[in-house]
């Protein structure tokens, strides 16, 4: 059986090495992108090759996790987007970043 694949994306090394360990310690195999537009790169070259996306919700210059995740969800509409935040998600809705049904890991 094949290893399921994840996309993280965070601006910040450390928050982004420390899922990528955890997700790999969990069986996952993962590819790291610095931001949105890296993220979009490498999606754009393969994106069946991924089940998910983790997305840090704060990330210059290009774009913001909420806004990388609604650009995948029209690109690649199958494609699950979870994000990642030390916001509380009452704050992320209440702004606008993202919707209460988004999957939020609360970090």
């Amino acid at each position: 059986m094949d290893k399921v694949t994840i996309l993280v994306v965070d601006d910040m090394a450390g928050p982004r090495e420390l899922a990528r360990a955890y997700l790999e310690a969990s069986g996952y195999v993962v590819v790291e992108s610095r931001n949105a537009k890296e993220a979009l790169e490498v999606l754009a070259r393969d994106h069946d090759r991924f089940a998910a996306v983790l997305t840090d919700m704060e990330m210059p210059p290009y774009m913001n996790g909420g806004d990388l995740g609604r650009e995948i969800g029209k690109l690649y509409p199958r494609l699950n987007v979870v994000y990642m935040s030390g916001l509380s998600k009452l704050h992320l809705v209440r702004d606008g970043w993202l919707t209460e049904d988004a999957p939020l890991l609360e970090t």
